[in-house]
């Protein structure tokens, strides 16, 4: 009866590694789609609402719930758009790959620093690249994904039937 419970905790202390390994891939996708909508939001408030871009960043990170933007808004009080988005980046531990990091870190370079037109198409140029980003976040958690489920209960009951 105790190898029985023994082996039950082994194979589910395997299944549990598997979905968190699983999970961090579908957090990327999602993280990056929050990134898109943010962005998508952001370009409304520069080209309609023009408001100032410390407080769009803030209440980004409010509405949406992305505490990136809220980081962003902090340091744009000591520092300048392009230094606080790279400040946020670094400190970001999303899931984000480096490929998911350049696009925003290159708005950064224009954001606060050019007019509404070209912030406008310097934001489409980001949403293209992390639309490119999280499509292939969503294929790897489509195939990736399963497998590290699978490989977890495997590996669970591998681990249960050689330690019987």
């Amino acid at each position: 009866m105790l190898k029985l419970t023994g082996a039950v905790m082994i194979i589910t202390s395997g299944s549990i590694l598997g979905i968190l390994q699983a999970n961090k891939l579908k957090k990327r996708a999602d993280s990056l789609e929050t990134i898109i909508s943010a962005l998508a939001l952001l370009k409304c408030d520069i080209n309609y609402g023009r408001k100032d871009l410390q407080k769009a960043m803030r209440d980004l990170g409010k509405n949406l719930k992305a505490d990136f933007f809220g980081r962003v808004a902090d340091y744009m009080g000591d520092k300048g758009v392009k230094e606080a988005i790279k400040k946020a980046l670094e400190e970001e531990n999303e899931c984000f790959l480096k490929s998911d990091k350049e696009p925003i870190r290159a708005l950064g370079e224009v954001l606060g620093m050019t007019d509404a037109k070209n912030q406008s198409r310097a934001i489409d140029e980001a949403v293209i690249r992390l639309k490119k980003a999280k499509e292939e976040a969503d294929e790897n958690y489509k195939r990736l994904g399963k497998m590290y489920k699978s490989t977890g209960f495997l590996g669970g009951v591998l681990v249960a039937i050689v330690l019987m």
